[in-house]
């Protein structure tokens, strides 16, 4: 799906590209520093890399099912990466539903949670590298396709 002749898919992906790893950030700023203020930042940056991520995802959807038909190694590539980065926004789903129960009230996360929110960050750059390769690869996204 294309607005202006660009992708919706890429336009979008970049929010939770950078907001989930701020999310990291912050959190780890605020349960070593148990400033409020990281803990709030790392909320909303969460809320909103989620968020967007929800929106993202169904449009790369609309974008996979033309790729049925044309290009076979896109479309398992494709499948690779919508798998790992459906799994990481899940994840991080239930992370700020938690997080949300207990809103207005921001506590730090704990060790484990930080350490969960690091290994998803780096499953999230694994499904975006597949992801790059549909379309540094495959040209898929490209206004010349």
């Amino acid at each position: 799906m294309k607005i202006f002749g660009h992708p919706l898919h890429l336009m979008l992906i970049h929010f939770p590209a950078a907001l989930l790893p701020m999310d990291l950030v912050c959190a780890g700023g605020f349960y070593w520093t148990g400033n409020a203020a990281f803990g709030t930042a790392s909320f909303f940056a969460m809320m909103g890399g989620v968020g967007v991520g929800w929106i993202a995802m169904a449009f790369g959807l609309m974008d996979l099912i033309p790729l049925a038909d044309k290009k076979q190694k896109a479309l398992k590539t494709a499948l690779i990466h919508g798998g790992i980065n459906s799994f990481v926004l899940l994840c991080y789903s239930v992370l700020l539903f938690i997080s949300w129960k207990n809103y207005p009230e921001i506590t730090p996360d704990s060790f484990v949670t930080l350490v969960s929110k690091a290994v998803l960050i780096g499953f999230m750059m694994l499904g975006n590298y597949y992801g790059a390769r549909l379309v540094l690869t495959f040209n898929i996204g490209k206004e010349d396709e």
